[in-house]
């Protein structure tokens, strides 16, 4: 399972979380239109967990989810036009 990315912007090795919100942006927007997209998908998308898709949806300026504790129910909807 991923759980490591890298925070520091000149680390120059390592997955880099910046990246990850953006492929969690980019994955919402190309299946939204077809299906719910829900955290528990996301994160075995990435084989990553619940928790790190939900701080990837809330440092995304045009992601969000509701409050539901239940990863597999709790969808993620973007703003973006």
């Amino acid at each position: 399972m991923f759980t490591d990315f890298e925070r520091e912007k000149n680390a120059g090795v390592g997955v880099m979380f910046d990246d990850f919100v953006t492929a969690v942006g980019m994955y919402v927007y190309t299946n939204e239109g077809k299906r719910d997209v829900s955290v528990a998908d996301v994160a075995l998308t990435f084989n990553t967990t619940p928790e790190l898709v939900r701080e990837a949806v809330e440092d995304h300026p045009w992601l969000f989810c509701h409050d539901d504790t239940d990863p597999a129910k709790q969808i993620i909807h973007s703003d973006g036009e």
